[in-house]
């Protein structure tokens, strides 16, 4: 283009070489300190990591305990039988204590941790026989038989001096026990080796933590430094592309928007781009114009084509305006075509559609939707609208029935519905509904579907 050849304007492209050099250089450094930072963050990241894993599996472990516990109490308190299942199916099938302590020996096998869980396990165990024995004492209060008791509870046998007592003095012994000082000690026990191990959980990982800040903070000044660096270049960077490139891009954006020429400013890439688009710009702008007003219009009769029709259909969807919809067939056009031939036919076609266009409001859309079919849809109605289209397609049809212009009497037959809330689907069933029932009734007619009336 001879227009390249007027434009001025500094040439980013070489300034970004530059600069390009400088940021490698700096990213370089940056990248060095990273990497020394990365790699005590994988190590926090892993330490912590290990520690939220660990102290879920301490707390799965007093979990269980006190899961266990509810069991063996709802057991004692309301003789629910399935609590007595539950128990015995957590201490033989699930093992969840079991689990806990092999999670935790993957990372802290021997450690002060996994020494004071395994503690906690072995108290756990007491306090597991202490409760199935109370529950056994239960068991035999209420002459439960062994097939309804799980095994773990059966085979456990009772003292003498507890066999001795009646069953209701067994039912209170037990409870007795449940609530004694000497089960609730055991519980503490257990909370104590638990809460020891995640104490000490705790302290492990601060003091990995503390290694790790001191590690960071050797590269921390390094790391700063070049970083400061990036920043200064960036900033210029930022200057330089602000009004070189930004400011000029976004009015040409803003131009773009409201369909204007770009404005010849900035720098000398921006100035080119908005020569080559303002080129391309006046010479689109007539073709664009014509090509929208083709995708959307009948090339025969110059009406809005059925593309066109269904935008404005989608359009009318999301109003709530009265409007109608007008169905238009050509009675026996095939004959006509037949008769005549296509040139004829094409006659009729567009003396039809002039007709729809004269009778019809520019606040009307007349469509060609077919080879012999239109549509119109009316807006702005009004209160009395079956005696206007009525009148609108009598006065059409007698002009089509005269043959002053050399053209063969032709007629339309017309199916209407109407809508109180903008264009739906339900309109173009209602619409065929109405214009069968002019066919049926000899054509050359209008029909308007009852379901439907305007107030």
């Amino acid at each position: 283009m001879h227009r390249r050849k007027k434009l001025n304007g500094i040439k980013v492209g070489k300034l970004s070489i530059f600069f390009v050099f400088l940021g490698s250089i700096c990213t370089v450094m940056l990248f060095l300190s990273t990497l020394r930072i990365q790699k005590q963050y994988e190590i926090s990241v892993q330490t912590g990591k290990d520690y939220s894993e660990s102290s879920r599996v301490v707390y799965d472990f007093l979990s269980t305990i006190e899961k266990l516990s509810t069991y063996s109490s709802l057991f004692i308190m309301n003789y629910d039988l399935s609590q007595l299942q539950l128990y015995a199916s957590e201490i033989e099938f699930t093992k969840s204590r079991e689990k806990s302590l092999e999670k935790l020996e993957i990372s802290h096998i021997n450690d002060y941790p996994d020494v004071q869980l395994r503690k906690a396990y072995e108290q756990s165990i007491i306090l597991c026989n202490y409760e199935m024995y109370i529950m056994k004492l239960v068991c035999t209060g209420l002459s439960l038989k062994d097939d309804v008791i799980p095994q773990l509870i059966s085979k456990i046998s009772l003292s003498e001096e507890d066999l001795k007592l009646d069953n209701q003095e067994k039912i209170i012994k037990a409870r007795n026990l449940y609530f004694s000082d000497q089960y609730l000690l055991q519980k503490d026990k257990i909370s104590f080796f638990a809460n020891s191990a995640l104490n000490s959980l705790v302290n492990q990982n601060i003091l990995i933590h503390k290694d790790i800040e001191r590690n960071i903070k050797k590269y921390h000044f390094f790391h700063f430094f070049n970083i400061s660096i990036l920043f200064c270049i960036s900033v210029i960077l930022t200057i330089i592309s602000n009004f070189m490139i930004l400011v000029p891009l976004l009015r040409n954006i803003e131009a773009i928007k409201k369909e204007e020429k770009m404005k010849i400013a900035g720098a000398f890439e921006i100035r080119y781009i908005a020569s080559v688009y303002n080129y391309l710009f006046e010479k689109n702008a007539v073709v664009a114009s014509d090509l929208k007003h083709k995708a959307e219009h009948d090339p025969l009769t110059g009406l809005i084509n059925r593309n066109g029709f269904d935008k404005i259909k989608s359009v009318l969807k999301d109003t709530s305006e009265e409007i109608a919809y007008l169905l238009i067939d050509i009675d026996f056009f095939k004959k006509i075509n037949d008769e005549n031939g296509h040139v004829i036919g094409d006659k009729v076609l567009k003396k039809i559609a002039d007709l729809l266009s004269v009778q019809f409001r520019t606040t009307d859309y007349v469509a060609r939707i077919g080879g012999d079919e239109f549509a119109v849809i009316m807006t702005k109605i009004g209160n009395t609208p079956e005696k206007i289209i009525q009148r609108k397609i009598d006065e059409i049809n007698k002009t089509l029935q005269t043959i002053e212009d050399g053209l063969p009497p032709v007629s339309l037959s017309v199916g209407v519905a109407f809508s109180k809330d903008g264009f739906n689907p339900e309109m173009i069933e209602h619409a065929d509904k109405a214009l069968y029932k002019v066919k049926k009734g000899g054509r050359c007619n209008c029909s308007f579907f009852e379901e439907f009336s305007i107030e």
